[in-house]
């Protein structure tokens, strides 16, 4: 049996053999077919993913567009929601505020009225009707806008009063004398005063004006303003005196600031020449020795001989170093004595501006709240408060500053040359000459 299936097995090799070579290329033509169905797919796939992708773009631009159309609808909403929300904030305002506003509608309805009665009452007579105020007030316009040369009273540069010929032309005013003429301006008080004078030239031009002919005048566009801030400027009491109640301290630590001063300043150009005392028992000998020899060349000052006196006089060291301790102390407190009343003008003066700073603001704005900011005239001056009293703090601080530290730096030197002196004779005792601890 088992020779039997030893002698089977080739056959049944060579029989599966034959049979396979038979059947390839059924095998190669399956494959084929497999492999093309794949591709197939694969294709298809494709191309139904480039169509999935183009519809998810087309899709995405128009959800972009939607939601750009969404947010400017919600953009505008909410302009309406806020306008919706101040409309009712104004309505449910307090009862409180709309007291205070009434009342400041009021108060600027009398100011405004009481400036129409006083117009009324400088132009009214007891006969005259508002009509004829109103057309008596136009005429008056007309007039001033029609130019026209007159004979008046004017002050001159040199504060004599003349007869001038003036030609007017609205706030405008020119002047003509025989030998001069220029511009006129007039001050608070009324009064016309010479602002500026021409050349020949100028002068020439306002004669052919006055005569009736054609010429060029020279005038201030900004309608006399420079020229009142030039030629009629305020004085220094004015300037001051727009500077309100804190002005008034500020001037009195100036005063009492400057009168210190001087008074320090006398005292320190009459303190006595301090002699350059050596330090050392020898060279301190000499020194001495040729003080006694020749006083007229070595000449101590009266701080250096009571300091002498008291290194000679002394009984033991102590007592020496606390008697030129209390000496150098008396020193200092006579030289410093009322320098820090300077210090504090200094240190006060700007703050004292910065109060009428803030003064002078809280007015201005009190103003403005009542009369409103069309008026310039209303609100000047509280802002000339608040910049003045701010000027005139810095203008004496800064030199109450520099006074000080020179004072100060000339108090400290010599009190150094008399604390080195004092350190030179603590080396003396019972007489002119050096101490044992020295000789040793």
């Amino acid at each position: 049996m088992t020779h039997l299936l030893r002698a089977a097995v080739p056959f049944v090799v060579s029989l599966v053999v034959v049979m396979g070579l038979g059947w390839a290329p059924q095998i190669l033509a399956l494959s084929t077919s497999v492999e093309r169905s794949l591709l197939d797919d694969i294709r298809s796939a494709q191309r139904q993913l480039n169509r999935e992708s183009e519809d998810i773009r087309k899709r995405s631009t128009g959800l972009a567009n939607e939601l750009a159309e969404r947010s400017r609808d919600l953009g505008t909403l909410r302009e309406r929601a806020a306008v919706r929300r101040r409309n009712v904030d104004e309505q449910l305002v307090s009862v409180a505020a709309l007291e205070e506003r009434i009342q400041q509608w009021r108060a600027q309805a009398g100011y405004q009225r009481s400036l129409l009665q006083e117009f009324v009452g400088r132009s009214l007579r007891p006969d005259d009707t508002p009509e004829v105020v109103l057309a008596a007030a136009l005429d008056g316009v007309e007039r001033r806008l029609d130019p026209g040369a007159a004979v008046q009273e004017a002050v001159d540069l040199d504060g004599t009063m003349k007869p001038v010929t003036v030609l007017r032309l609205g706030p405008v005013r020119w002047y003509q004398t025989d030998d001069s003429g220029g511009l006129l301006v007039e001050d608070a008080t009324g009064f016309l005063r010479v602002a500026h004078r021409f050349d020949a030239t100028q002068r020439q031009a306002l004669a052919q004006v006055i005569r009736g002919d054609q010429g060029d005048l020279l005038l201030d566009p900004t309608v006399n303003q420079v020229l009142r801030a030039g030629g009629l400027g305020d004085s220094l009491l004015e300037h001051v005196r727009k500077g309100g109640v804190w002005i008034v301290p500020i001037l009195a630590f100036a005063l009492l600031a400057t009168l210190i001063a001087l008074l320090k300043a006398i005292q320190f150009v009459r303190l006595p020449r301090l002699a350059a005392v050596p330090v050392g028992a020898g060279a301190l000998s000499q020194f001495l020795d040729s003080a006694d020899r020749a006083p007229e060349a070595v000449a101590l000052a009266a701080p250096q001989r009571e300091l002498l006196e008291v290194a000679t006089q002394s009984t033991s060291p102590s007592q020496r170093d606390d008697l030129m301790f209390t000496f150098l102390n008396q020193e200092r407190d006579r030289l410093e004595r009322f320098l820090g009343v300077i210090a504090v003008t200094a240190t006060t003066s700007p703050l004292l501006g910065l109060l009428g700073t803030v003064s002078g603001m809280i007015t201005t704005f009190s103003m403005m709240t009542i009369f409103g900011s069309g008026d310039a005239s209303v609100v000047s001056g509280g802002i000339s408060e608040a910049l003045v009293t701010t000027e005139m703090g810095l203008i004496v601080a800064i030199p109450a500053l520099i006074i000080h530290a020179l004072l100060s730096r000339r108090a400290t030197t010599y009190l150094a040359t008399l604390e080195s002196t004092a350190v030179a004779f603590s080396q003396l005792t019972g007489g002119v000459g050096p101490t044992q601890e020295g000789n040793a």
